[in-house]
């Protein structure tokens, strides 16, 4: 049998390796001449079919296609290893830069002049996608390159900047990322590749720079960790710090915050585990410094290895807690991340939270801090605990969107969790958080001290009085008495800015549509401002005084009337039926000359048609929906015995394809003050309004919750007064 016409080579290949590449091209029949070699280990030369030769040797095969649409499954079945180098675009952004800095120093070998390289260039050669892989990007620096070192050969170093780029490069449509703090790169021929590439990543270097002073401190205090631990958790805090604060990194890098989810989820295990408490800080340290660390390639000496088992057996004898606790959890970081942990990660870590600390019994009433935001409670008690030189708060940071039941929950968890018997203090970001009080049993065997608006030195005045031990009921007033604010106004000496206010009764989202469908109708010119604002807000007068004391507020409108005192209201479904417009018109008369009048409503009749509302406010099929909708009200009429009013058709068209879509993206709003009463009051209506819906339930694939069910009552009946606070768009 011949194999491919090329005996000789596997001949020639005997005891070692014969390399075939662009293997794709084989057709079917040359694959399965293969397959002899591959399962008897011989060949045949041409025309000797009855002479087989044992050759012994090993194929290796390279091809950039897709392996299981060109071979044949008999064919890969008989190669045991497959290999896929990723390509350009799916390498990490480390990767792609230090192939960046590479082809440069290539380059610069070729020229031999010094190359001042631009960070812009860097990072947009970093962003842009490579149908040709690294070889693309390497001939693309070598263009530019050669086109700089054209225009500036004279020079003593050749400049690569943004007007070394192809013209094409610069009108591709890419995301910068660059920052004041990145500064030219010079290659010059007298720093090693390996230089270059290390201070390319300055995070990773100063990981290295910290592991030799953790080192070296360890062993200039004679290899005692008792001696040295104050040292070492000092350049542990400058490292983490360096890394959480003064890195550069996308803000909201998929990696991260991956990482920081996961490693929440492993400290909540072992805290669950152990019933401890860890610092709310620990969470972004921990994964900030993994995040970075991933990328270090640090290979220390055999005699500096030795030096780092030493220092971790005596970090495992000293600090037994803090080193079991970092052990499980970079054992939980091996399992769930695929990062590989090392000693040093032990040492650091067990050192951190020996340093950092975590709760421990003690006669103090318990402390949190619970705000909205990425890190704001644990930045607090973080502050905090420093100053107080005591672990006292724990942190608990919520999502804005989360609800008052959720920060309960998670309140309730840690009450179970910790010995409240002293008492917990509880202090706030915002004061409609008060509210969860409401979700704890009023069987709890401790009092619950809650306090709003929290700030540092608030947190650090109520932690002064946990520490002198005050009575639960006295840590208030003497905290705020400690803890004075100064304010001064400063009224501008301008006319107030006029506005119009939009809102609607279930939340924002509306509100925000209402305002962007207005701000499309009115004229360029004019200096009127759009401000969506939250129904709740407009109902309570102080803070409607707080809100919008500095503007002059020309009317409301929304979905709802919240009846602010001498501020005028027009409701959206008079809008939609033409009937508000010359009221709008009244308000703006000051502000449009006569030819932008006309303009401005005819724009607002396009911009508020029924269809127009409609397609803003939602993201269903405009028509598709209406036409439901319709269907849903003949029914209801039908049952009810009586005729629905246009303007409460309008205003259901409105509010069902906003109820629709909350219901699809599984975000209904779950609360209705008052509904036993509605029930009790209007039980036929309401069971009416369900069987109505049951066409549109049935289309969507939705249910109506008896909350929604309330508020599609309240927009028959005009009753928006039972409207729930908690409730959101």
């Amino acid at each position: 049998m011949q194999i491919l016409r090329k005996w000789v080579l596997f001949e020639a290949a005997a005891d070692g390796f014969l390399f075939l590449d662009e293997v794709h091209r084989l057709s079917a029949e040359g694959q399965e001449k293969l397959f002899t070699f591959l399962d008897q280990g011989v060949i045949y030369k041409m025309g000797e079919s009855n002479h087989p030769i044992a050759v012994n040797c090993r194929l290796a095969f390279a091809t950039t296609e897709e392996v299981n649409s060109t071979f044949l499954t008999t064919f890969l079945r008989r190669i045991p290893v497959q290999i896929k180098i990723p390509a350009l675009n799916e390498r990490t952004q480390a990767e792609r830069k230090q192939l960046i800095i590479q082809s440069f120093f290539e380059e610069q070998q070729t020229i031999l002049k010094p190359l001042l390289v631009s960070p812009q260039v860097i990072k947009m050669l970093e962003n842009r996608s490579y149908k040709g892989n690294v070889g693309e990007l390497k001939n693309l620096i070598k263009i530019i390159t050669a086109k700089s070192f054209t225009v500036n050969h004279e020079k003593e170093q050749i400049p690569i900047t943004l007007h070394s780029l192809p013209t094409y490069l610069l009108t591709e449509n890419y995301e910068s990322t660059f920052s004041e703090a990145e500064s030219l790169l010079r290659i010059d021929g007298q720093s090693s590749l390996e230089y270059l590439l290390e201070e390319s990543e300055p995070e990773q270097k100063r990981i290295i720079q910290s592991y030799e002073k953790i080192l070296l401190t360890y062993l200039n205090n004679q290899s005692d960790i008792n001696t040295s631990v104050g040292l070492i958790s000092k350049e542990i805090d400058y490292l983490f710090d360096y890394l959480l604060f003064e890195t550069k990194r996308d803000q909201q890098h998929e990696m991260l915050l991956f990482i920081t989810q996961h490693v929440r989820q492993m400290l909540e295990k072992i805290e669950s585990a152990y019933q401890i408490s860890f610092n709310g800080s620990l969470v972004y340290a921990i994964s900030h410094y993994l995040f970075q660390r991933r990328y270090v390639e640090w290979l220390p000496e055999s005699e500096m290895i030795q030096l780092i088992e030493t220092f971790l057996m005596d970090i495992k004898a000293k600090l037994p807690n803090s080193y079991r606790y970092a052990e499980q959890i970079l054992n939980l970081v091996k399992m769930s991340l695929d990062i590989e942990v090392s000693s040093m990660d032990r040492i650091i870590l067990s050192v951190y939270i020996d340093n950092l600390g975590y709760t421990k019994e003690t006669s103090y009433p318990k402390a949190v801090i619970v705000a909205h935001g990425y890190a704001t409670a644990s930045s607090i008690a973080n502050v905090a605990n420093r100053m107080l030189n005591e672990l006292l708060f724990q942190s608990f940071d919520m999502p804005l969107d989360v609800t008052p039941k959720k920060i309960a929950e998670k309140l309730i968890q840690y009450i179970e969790r910790n010995d409240t018997s002293n008492g917990l203090v509880i202090l706030f970001d915002m004061g409609s958080l008060k509210e969860i009080h409401r979700y704890f049993s009023k069987e709890s065997a401790a009092p619950i001290l809650l306090m709003n608006n929290v700030t540092t030195s608030l947190a650090i005045a109520v932690g002064e009085a946990i520490q002198k031990k005050q009575q639960l009921g006295e840590i208030p007033a003497n905290a705020i008495c400690s803890h004075p604010f100064q304010w001064e106004m400063i009224k501008p000496e301008t006319t107030k800015e006029k506005i119009i206010l939009t809102t609607c009764a279930t939340g924002i989202g509306t509100a925000v549509q209402i305002s962007n469908l207005l701000e499309k109708s009115l004229p360029g010119t004019t200096s009127v401002k759009l401000i969506p604002c939250e129904f709740r807000q407009l109902r309570d007068p102080v803070e409607f005084e707080k809100a919008f004391s500095f503007y002059d507020v020309l009317g409301i409108v929304g979905t709802a009337n919240p009846v602010v005192e001498n501020v005028p209201f027009i409701s959206l479904e008079d809008l939609i039926a033409g009937i508000g417009i010359e009221e709008l018109l009244e308000w703006l008369k000051k502000e449009l000359i006569l030819d932008s009048k006309e303009e401005f409503s005819n724009q607002l009749i396009r911009n508020f048609s029924l269809d127009r509302v409609i397609q803003s406010v939602t993201i269903l099929d405009t028509e598709k929906i209406i036409e439901q909708i319709e269907g849903f009200m003949k029914q209801l009429e039908e049952r009810l015995g009586q005729r629905i009013s246009n303007d409460r058709k309008l205003a259901l068209y409105v509010h069902v394809s906003c109820l629709v879509e909350r219901l699809i993206r599984n975000v209904p709003i779950e609360v209705y003050s008052g509904f036993d009463r509605l029930q009790e009051c209007h039980e036929k209506e309401l069971r009416d309004i369900k069987e109505a819906f049951s066409v549109i339930e049935k289309v969507y694939s939705v249910n109506i919750p008896d909350s929604e069910l309330s508020y599609v009552h309240d927009v028959l009946v005009e009753n928006t007064e039972y409207i729930s606070d908690e409730s959101d768009f």
